[in-house]
C-alpha cells in the first residue's frame, strides 16, 4: 500500500475504498486523528460512538478504529452491528460524535467509514474530513511503530453488552412512536442481506399488529449471495418484484447494504421512482407545518418543485451527497430532504437520513387510504418520466464532455454547481461525477416515455465522442 492509494480513500463525504487498501490500520489512523484533528480542534467531547456493518472486513476495521480513538485519549461507545441511521440515533441519543464503518450499497469487497461530527454535522473534505486524511497519511509515513503498538492493546473494555442493549431498545422505542393503527397489510421487505435485516429482525417484525412482513434476504452475510445490496439498479430489483406479486403484497421495499435508503415497488411489482415516494411522504407531511421548504439536490426530477409548488412551498437545491443535504436542511430548517439515490431526510430525526422512516411513514399512509399504491401515483407517472440512472467510466476530459454539451443544446438553461444540469423544452439532463466511486452519472426526465431512450442515445453519443 502506498500514499497515494490511502489519500484516494478519503471521497467527498467519506472514507470508502477496496479491502486490504482501506483496513485496520487505516482505520486506526481515521480513528485517531479523528480525535487530534477535528474533536480536540473543535473543543468537543472526546467521545465516539461506533457501529459496524456485517461485511467481511467489518470486525477489522471496527476494532482498528476504536484502538485509534483510544490511543488519540478518547473514549468510545462500542455498539456492535447495526445500521447507519441507527448511528445517527446513537449520536443524537448520546449528543456525541459517531461513526460507521461501512461501504454502503459499494461492492462487497468495498468497505469504509462515515463519521458525525454532531448530528447533523457530517464530517466531509471540507468540514474535517481533510484534516483526518493529511494525518492518516503522516501516520504511515513517519510512524507506523507507534500505529502498530497501539494496535496491540485489547478493546474489550469498550464492548459493553449492557451498554448495547440500552441502545437497542431506545431505538425500537423510537421507531416504535411512528407505528400506526389501519387496514390490514402485506409488504415484503428486501434487505439484501445487509443492515435492513438487523432492523427488520430486532425492531419492527412481529411489532405492528395490523402488518405482515415477509422476509427476503433478511440474513446478514458479508458475500451479498443474493444480489448487490445496491437497489438504485433495477437489475438488483427483480427478486423483489417477483415476491410482491408471489405474495399479493402491497408494496415491496428494498434496503442497501447499510440501511439508510429506500426503493419501493408498488403492488403490481413496479418500481417506484424515488421522487414520488418523496411527492408522498411531502403530500401527507407539509400541511401540517408552516414551514414548507424542501431540500433536494439538483439531479432531483421537476415533480419535486411541482409537488412543493402545489403545497405552496419551495426547493432549497443542493449539490448532491448527504453532507450537502443536511447542510442546506439545518440551515433552511426543511422539514424533508431527498435525493434520486433514495435518501431521505427528516427533520425529526435530526435532519438525518433513515430508510426505516420511510416504510414507517408509507405504512402510516396507506393503513388510512382506500387507494392502492400505483392508484396514488398513476396521475405522476403518466406525466413524468425518467431513465434509469446510468454510470460511465471517465474516459475522456470531464470539462471537456460538459462543454460539448453545452455547444450541443445551445438553448437549454444550464446550471453547473454539480456537474451540468441543463431544462430544454420539454426535458431535462443531469451529468454528474460520482461522490463515491470514479464514474459519472447520467439521468435524463422527459414528459413523454418513448424520447426517454431517444434523448439517452443522443446524449450518449456526444459524450463518447468527446
Amino acid at each position: 500500500m502506498n500514499i497515494q492509494e490511502i489519500q484516494q480513500l478519503f471521497k467527498a463525504y467519506d472514507v470508502r475504498g477496496t479491502y486490504p487498501i482501506i483496513n485496520g490500520k487505516v482505520a486506526f489512523g481515521v480513528g485517531y486523528n479523528l480525535i487530534k484533528k477535528v474533536l480536540e480542534v473543535d473543543g468537543l467531547p472526546l467521545e465516539v460512538v461506533v457501529l459496524h456493518d456485517c461485511r467481511l472486513s467489518s470486525p477489522e476495521l471496527y476494532e482498528g478504529f476504536i484502538q485509534g480513538v483510544i490511543a488519540a485519549g478518547g473514549t468510545v461507545k462500542a455498539l456492535g452491528q447495526g445500521s447507519t441511521d441507527m448511528m445517527y440515533f446513537a449520536s443524537q441519543l448520546y449528543n456525541t460524535c459517531g461513526a460507521m464503518i461501512t461501504a454502503s450499497h459499494n461492492p462487497k469487497g468495498d468497505n469504509g467509514l462515515k463519521l458525525v461530527k454532531k448530528v447533523p454535522q457530517m464530517i466531509g473534505i471540507d468540514t474535517g474530513l481533510a484534516a483526518i486524511r493529511d494525518g492518516v497519511m503522516d501516520l504511515f509515513e513517519n510512524n507506523m511503530e507507534f500505529v502498530e503498538s497501539s494496535m496491540k492493546v485489547s478493546i474489550d473494555e469498550c464492548i459493553k453488552a449492557e451498554e448495547a442493549e440500552k441502545f437497542a431498545v431506545a431505538y425500537s422505542e423510537k421507531l416504535g412512536s411512528y407505528f400506526t393503527k389501519g387496514k390490514k397489510m402485506k409488504i415484503v421487505v428486501d434487505a439484501g442481506n445487509g443492515m435492513g435485516g438487523h432492523i427488520m429482525e430486532h425492531h419492527i417484525a412481529n411489532r405492528i399488529e395490523s402488518v405482515e412482513f415477509v422476509d427476503l434476504y433478511w440474513k446478514r452475510d458479508g458475500n451479498f449471495p443474493n444480489h448487490p445490496a445496491n437497489p438504485a439498479y433495477a437489475k438488483n430489483m427483480v427478486d423483489l418484484q417477483r415476491k410482491v406479486l408471489e405474495e399479493g403484497a402491497d408494496l415491496g421495499m428494498a434496503f442497501d447494504g447499510d440501511g439508510d435508503r429506500a426503493f419501493i415497488v408498488d403492488e403490481k411489482g413496479e418500481l417506484v421512482n424515488p421522487d414520488m415516494i418523496f411527492g408522498l411522504l411531502a403530500q401527507k407531511l407539509y400541511p401540517q407545518v408552516d414551514n414548507k421548504k424542501t431540500v433536494a439536490a439538483f439531479s432531483s426530477s421537476s415533480l419535486v418543485a411541482d409537488v412543493m409548488k402545489s403545497l405552496g412551498g419551495d426547493v432549497v437545491y443542493t449539490k448532491q451527497g448527504h453532507t450537502y443535504i443536511k447542510k442546506a436542511m439545518l440551515e433552511s430548517e426543511s422539514l424533508l430532504g431527498s435525493e434520486i439515490s433514495g435518501h431521505y431526510y427528516f427533520k425529526e430525526f435530526g435532519y438525518m437520513d433513515s430508510g426505516i422512516l420511510v416504510l414507517l411513514y408509507l405504512i402510516s399512509l396507506l393503513q388510512n387510504e382506500e387507494m392502492s399504491l400505483s392508484g396514488l401515483l398513476s396521475e405522476w407517472r403518466g406525466h413524468y418520466f425518467n431513465s434509469e440512472e446510468t454510470n460511465m467510466k471517465i474516459e475522456s476530459d470531464f470539462d471537456t464532455i460538459l462543454s460539448n454539451l453545452k455547444k450541443a443544446y445551445p438553448d437549454g438553461v444550464s446550471n453547473e454547481e454539480d456537474g451540468l444540469h441543463m431544462q430544454l423544452d420539454s426535458w431535462r439532463f443531469g451529468l454528474r461525477k460520482s461522490n463515491t466511486e470514479p464514474v459519472m452519472r447520467l439521468r435524463i426526465e422527459t414528459m413523454g416515455k418513448d424520447v426517454v431512450d431517444q434523448k439517452m442515445e443522443e446524449l450518449l453519443k456526444i459524450i463518447r465522442s468527446s
